[in-house]
């Protein structure tokens, strides 16, 4: 068979990211900094078959992280010094479909929804036939996960002659 149906469908990309630091010696025992940093990253792309129109509707997706980190350096004496660092970043991911392909019930339409899951989403379902391309509006939207890390570090220091314990 031919297939003659070929799609390039539009996307925005959407990078904005920015960053911050600020450094400070509080005192000649004493020095922090902080950083902060931001990554705004939003996607809205035409669905599948979007050369229909509106019929089947778009994708948005947001991967906007963010990340902050800090350290703080001691002198207790020339022979002992101490580090604490932290840190905390999340990386969020949201898909969602927007449009007609995200409520409207095509299963049903289509006359298939006893093949899927009692609970299945309504949008379009993935449609293999073989010999053809697969057909799907991402059988995971809407979908959202954040991932958060959190971190703190403390490290101490001392010098005794040609040794170094930490």
């Amino acid at each position: 068979p031919t297939q003659n149906y070929f799609l390039n469908p539009r996307q925005i990309h959407d990078i904005n990211q920015y960053n911050a630091r600020v450094d400070y010696n509080i005192s000649s025992k004493d020095s922090v900094f902080v950083r902060y940093t931001h990554d705004g990253n939003y996607i809205l792309a035409d669905g599948p078959l979007s050369s229909l129109g509106s019929i089947i509707g778009q994708e948005q997706d947001n991967f906007s992280g963010e990340n902050v980190s800090g350290n703080w350096f001691h002198d207790f004496s020339p022979t002992l010094i101490n580090e604490f660092r932290f840190g905390f970043s999340t990386d969020p991911q949201s898909y969602y479909s927007i449009g007609p392909i995200a409520s409207t019930d095509y299963a049903s339409q289509f006359g298939i929804k006893q093949f899927l899951a009692p609970d299945a989403l309504p949008g379009l379902p993935t449609l293999t036939l073989t010999g053809f391309s697969t057909v799907s509006a991402g059988n995971t939207r809407p979908f959202h996960v954040s991932e958060k890390n959190y971190q703190l570090v403390d490290n101490a220091t001392w010098v005794h002659g040609a040794h170094q314990i930490r």
